[in-house]
């Protein structure tokens, strides 16, 4: 309906105000025309546009845009939830990129700005819009719409029916390495209407290869008892050094016109030569004589290097498919007038489309052993396998319980999890991302075994996400040597501590190096005490029958929480790997009141190791900040001798002593240029407090003391060492510092 200036006035007041804006606008000679329907108003304007010098006499560019265009705004009633838009007259020239799809006859729809208009309203207001439509003019009619630094506009397909899933990267890597005139791939589909005009498909990558008998007849069949299709799809490439830059819309119709483009591509013999060949083996006629069931239509893809990169890719290489589809009434070879449809590609997921999403682009993937499928360890996975940079060994030998989906990365259905282990449920999730990931559904404690399995030699890193002691002790005792470096990650306190633990290059920090210190801390750090020894620990909750059927009592939102943190800290850790020597502990504390959480790390120089020998049959390990601490001590006054007691763990498993704590000397400790005598007043009330708040595990271990001299230790030493052991039932150990290195008495 079209309104008087006296209707205007009807209109909702915000709509007035932009019919206003728009009138006021500089290039704006006047508004000739107002219509109203039910959901908008329609105001055409006449636009003044900037020419270039050559053409503003004739009044007209050499591309169709005239010095005074028609431009329709169309003004949604409920505006600002809507965002006006501009249209441009039916006849305005359509071989301009930029253009969004549209129906002949109708409005022209200008592609004005990158982001969606609303956006744009809602960011910068109704004179953003207007900007942007001045530019857009501005540029048509001095044909820059392409721009190099935004990227090549694609061809733009009014009309499309079918979307087909393809990895891009890969045809792309593929036409990168190396030129060919053609290449043969699987073209999968299925009608999702009676008509054939909409399908849904896939295109499988690698290609068949590049010559005739690549494609044979045994790759067009239909599945028996399915819908789904499978045929030939051919991928011409435009010749080496040859880049297109006119641009064009679509203008295939048939297979007339799809031939023609081919010529205008520079690839006409190539596409003649090989549908001939195509028809020989794949054409309905053809599999009829074979007394197969013959498919309805095939694909070509036409590889057109742009002069710049696509717009949203760093690919010069435009692929443009069309599904061909037989003569209905002569199944032998094509007329020019058989239907050609242009289709759409979709994106597949695959490692360079996450990695770009993701905003990290690696040349090489990281092989990851994850051991443990459960419910850290599965969402550490898939956080990681979304960046795209993974690919992944997946051990655990458990199976997937309902319970499961409680806080499990995976909800899995009660049937699927009848007969799914957690390993290969994991690996089918990843797998959906064409990522790769080998399930391995053994026991850890087989790793290495003859009856077992091995990580790839390849691995980079191994995470430990199994939270099983059996485990940690067989990789810290069982395993001298792992193909990468050892990642422990693990919750304690209903998810209120993570802890990631990264080994040093050649196990110069071993995983059980860290698990003693994290209960050393427990003595000072009293939310790190209380998640691993207090009353916030994880409970236990029977599932199933049995008394071994149980598991911690953990929800999902506080794993998902912590799981996303730490993978945080694995991911940067290996984004900028050093391989150094040092261990690194990275320690998260979560406030579940406020939800803040912070995080700590600990440098870990080389650890000491004393071996065992006929005197002491116990390993010793002193972490390298103990021993630093020790040198520190010694060097205040190298002119008395300095000393203290030392504390740890001690495991008798594997007959090793742990030493990650030193306490100060107590009062009335002397020191001399010769000896060093310890007063023990206090320590037995110090060590009950410490055995307290660690649950028994850090205990006194014996003393240190340095010598002035670079001395071997003396007999007094060794007599004063005696009389301790005699003391106790458990290994008792003095170090003496000498002569610039720490060693055992």
């Amino acid at each position: 309906m079209r309104l008087d200036m006296g209707d205007v006035h009807n209109l909702p007041v915000a709509v007035q105000a932009v019919i206003e804006q728009i009138r006021r606008y500089p290039n704006v000679q006047g508004i000739d025309d107002i219509s109203c329907s039910d959901h908008m108003v329609l105001v055409k304007s006449l636009w003044s546009v900037t020419l270039p010098n050559p053409f503003r006499q004739r009044g007209i560019s050499k591309t169709g845009v005239k010095q005074v265009e028609e431009v329709y705004w169309r003004i949604p009633l409920d505006y600002p939830k809507s965002a006006p838009s501009p249209r441009l007259r039916q006849d305005f020239p359509t071989n301009l990129p930029h253009i969004n799809p549209h129906t002949s006859g109708n409005l022209v729809f200008p592609c004005v700005a990158e982001m969606g208009l609303l956006d744009l309203l809602h960011s910068m207001g109704l004179s953003a819009i207007l900007d942007a439509t001045c530019q857009w003019l501005t540029n048509a009619a001095a044909d820059n719409l392409h721009c190099p630094v935004q990227g090549w506009e694609l061809t733009r397909r009014d009309d499309t029916t079918g979307l087909i899933s393809v990895d891009t990267h890969a045809i792309r890597a593929e036409l990168e390495a190396s030129n060919r005139a053609a290449r043969f791939y699987s073209y999968r589909y299925c009608y999702m209407t009676a008509s054939g005009e909409s399908i849904i498909g896939a295109v499988d990558t690698p290609c068949l290869g590049t010559t005739n008998n690549s494609l044979k007849q045994k790759h067009t069949f239909i599945v028996r008892d399915t819908s789904i299709r499978y045929a030939p799809c051919i991928l011409f490439q435009t010749a080496d050094g040859h880049n297109i830059d006119e641009y064009r819309p679509e203008s295939v119709i048939d297979f007339n016109s799809l031939r023609a483009f081919s010529r205008h591509l520079g690839v006409g013999d190539a596409f003649d030569a090989r549908v001939k060949y195509l028809l020989s083996v794949s054409s309905p006629q053809s599999l009829l004589r074979k007394d197969r069931a013959p498919v309805e239509e095939f694909l070509v893809v036409f590889a057109v290097k742009r002069p710049f990169p696509l717009i949203g890719s760093d690919s010069r290489w435009e692929l443009l498919p069309y599904r061909v589809q037989y003569d209905k009434d002569n199944q032998a070879r094509l007329s020019d007038a058989v239907v050609v449809r242009p289709t759409c590609f979709i994106e597949r997921s695959c490692p360079p489309l996450l990695q770009a999403t993701s905003g990290r682009m690696v040349e090489k993937m990281t092989n990851i052993g994850l051991l443990g499928c459960g419910s850290l360890g599965s969402k550490i996975a898939l956080h990681l396998a979304k960046s795209g940079c993974y690919q992944f060994e997946l051990v655990d030998k458990d199976w997937f319980s309902s319970h499961n989906n409680a806080r499990h990365g995976l909800i899995v259905s009660d049937f699927d999890n009848l007969y799914g282990s957690k390993s290969d449920l994991l690996q089918r999730e990843i797998l959906k991302l064409n990522i790769s990931a080998k399930k391995i559904g053994n026991n850890v404690l087989s790793m290495g075994c003859d009856d077992g399995f091995q990580l790839a030699a390849q691995t980079d890193f191994i995470i430990d996400a199994t939270a099983s002691l059996p485990v940690k002790y067989f990789l810290a005792h069982d395993c001298a040597a792992l193909p990468g470096k050892l990642i422990h990650a693990v919750l304690y306190g209903q998810s209120t501590v993570g802890v990631v633990a990264i080994e040093g290059d050649t196990r110069s920090v071993r995983i059980d190096d860290f698990s003693v210190f994290l209960n050393t801390l427990c003595i000072d750090n009293s939310p790190i005490q209380a998640a691993m020894y207090g009353n916030e620990g994880s409970g236990l909750k029977h599932y199933g029958e049995g008394c071994s059927s149980v598991t911690t009592t953990m929800n999902d939102i506080d794993i998902s929480l912590m799981s996303a943190a730490m993978t945080a800290k694995i991911n940067t850790h290996i984004e900028h790997n050093d391989r150094n020597q040092q261990g690194l502990l990275h320690i998260g504390v979560l406030d579940k009141l406020s939800l803040d959480m912070t995080w700590k790390a600990h440098v870990f120089p080389p650890t000491l190791m004393i071996p065992k020998d006929g005197d002491f049959d116990w390993d010793v390990r002193v972490l390298g900040e103990v021993t630093q601490k020790i040198e520190q001590l010694s060097d205040i006054d190298c002119t008395v001798e300095n000393g203290g007691v030392i504390a740890g763990h001690v495991c008798h498993l594997s007959r090793t002593v742990y030493v990650t704590y030193l306490l100060d000397a107590p009062e009335g400790s002397t020191q001399t240029p010769d000896r060093f005598t310890l007063m023990t007043t206090g320590l037995e009330g110090v060590f009950d407090e410490i055995h307290k708040k660690t649950n028994g595990q850090i205990t006194f271990l014996g003393t240190w003391h340095s010598h002035t001299q670079p001395t071997a230790p003396s007999e007094i030493d060794r007599n004063t060492l005696k009389k301790l052991q005699s003391h106790y039932d458990f290994p008792i150990v003095m170090l003496t510092y000498t002569g610039g290195r720490l060693v055992r008495v």
